[in-house]
């Protein structure tokens, strides 16, 4: 299980670290101004702060700014943007805001495709997590192939008894589930 700041502080201890962290932020800024990526990067760590600490709707909000900047500097291949761009797309996923988040992913797993040296993990992160948009839009046969890659590749890259195997092992038989419960009707 991820150890976050939340699991090892204090309410108040944690909001205290989220200020150092906007702080931080704000002086990158201030040194590098708005649109470095060294600024960006100091931006996604507050956001990540707060998605740790259950406020996720002013995570998002900053991930989507970041995006929007790092998108141009350093680009949309770089791997900290392809980071930052699934963390938009489940962010909008999460928001019941399917179209654009559906589109984020098919690109990131696009772009992850043609890289020279892909990122494995990252690219079965968004097939599971494109799996479970379809799963919210009710679109389980999309679904099921979506957990069955993100499966076949997280075994072959972790092993059965990974974590994150053991997760898309559960999301498929959960969809598979469904779909023969329907096919039963």
């Amino acid at each position: 299980m991820k150890t976050t700041i939340s699991n090892k502080l204090s309410p108040i201890a944690v909001q205290a670290q989220i200020m150092k962290l906007r702080k931080k932020a704000e002086r990158m800024a201030e040194l590098w101004g708005h649109d470095h990526e060294q600024t960006s990067m100091a931006l996604c760590l507050v956001a990540d702060a707060l998605e740790e600490n259950g406020q996720m709707q002013e995570a998002g909000e900053i991930f989507v700014r970041v995006l929007e900047k790092m998108k141009i500097d350093p680009g949309f291949a770089h791997p900290h943007t392809l980071i930052i761009a699934t963390k938009v797309a489940i962010f909008w996923r999460d928001q019941g805001k399917f179209e654009p988040s559906e589109k984020m992913f098919h690109r990131v797993i696009e772009t992850l495709d043609g890289a020279p040296i892909p990122d494995y993990d990252l690219i079965y992160t968004n097939l599971s997590a494109l799996g479970k948009l379809m799963e919210f839009a009710d679109r389980f046969p999309e679904a099921e192939e979506f957990h069955k890659r993100a499966l076949e590749g997280r075994s072959l890259l972790f092993g059965p008894d990974d974590p994150r195997t053991r997760t898309s092992a559960k999301r498929l038989a959960r969809v598979e589930e469904k779909l023969n419960r329907e096919r039963a009707v």
